[in-house]
């Protein structure tokens, strides 16, 4: 079946948290969520959900992705299945002070389920830090035919602007919302449902705005298998009509 976007929630905190995005519509079940939180800091790094049941989509050779070197990002990417009952995302309080921090939420239907495969058809890939600025550029990735690929960005600033996604992404007016503080943060997310290529190479995001640092991690979602036909056959045994003139 067809992968099919469902919806989108931004939202931002101060004082590094916590930070909470509710969802319009629960979600149905087997529905994938993702997530994509982002603290504008380099010391409280390795920002956690507290709301359970996600994996771990970010560097897959570590606990955390963060750009140093001088930088201030601090972001990691989740996914579930839904059970049908979920109604938010919480980023865990941080407990830091002047950090903005914020998540970005896209629910999509359709998606290879974890016994078919999914919900990637190939390792998700990270962009280089960009130490210097929000223009993060998102890195290439291989896909297959009914896949939809997925960018997640997220940038620290002194002064935060607005993102704006690479040609051919769409964002459904999520480019997330900032948490403005001291150190301003916002995390931003779009896809692509056709188009792309194989493998697809997305161009940079765009950032207005004075930005310190930015993160970012591509992804391909699996398209679930379309549904076996089935064929129902009634069986009706033979039956011989006596049509004679009985003696």
């Amino acid at each position: 079946m067809a992968i099919s976007f469902q919806q989108s929630k931004g939202q931002g905190a101060t004082n590094a948290g916590p930070v909470t995005a509710t969802f319009d519509a629960t979600p149905t079940a087997g529905d994938l969520i993702l997530v994509y939180y982002v603290v504008a800091s380099a010391s409280d790094k390795a920002p956690i959900l507290t709301t359970g049941g996600y994996t771990d989509v970010s560097d897959p050779s570590s606990s955390e992705q963060y750009a140093d070197a001088g930088a201030d990002t601090n972001a990691r990417g989740w996914y579930k299945y839904s059970d049908g009952a979920e109604t938010n995302v919480v980023g865990a309080d941080m407990a830091g002070t002047a950090d903005g921090v914020s998540i970005a939420v896209m629910i999509f239907r359709g998606v290879a389920s974890a016994a078919q495969g999914g919900p990637f058809s190939t390792a998700p890939v990270l962009a280089t830090p960009n130490t210097t600025n929000g223009s993060i550029n998102p890195a290439q990735i291989a896909t297959a035919a009914g896949d939809v690929v997925v960018l997640m960005a997220g940038a620290a600033a002194a002064t935060m602007g607005t993102y704006t996604a690479p040609a051919n992404y769409t964002t459904n007016a999520l480019l997330g919302v900032a948490g403005v503080d001291t150190n301003d943060g916002v995390a931003a997310m779009a896809f692509r449902t056709s188009g792309y290529s194989n493998p697809e190479n997305p161009a940079a995001w765009s950032m207005s705005g004075t930005s310190a640092s930015s993160l970012g991690i591509t992804l391909a979602l699996k398209e679930a298998p379309a549904a076996a036909a089935v064929s129902a056959y009634t069986h009706m045994a033979d039956r011989a009509i006596y049509t004679g003139s009985l003696a």
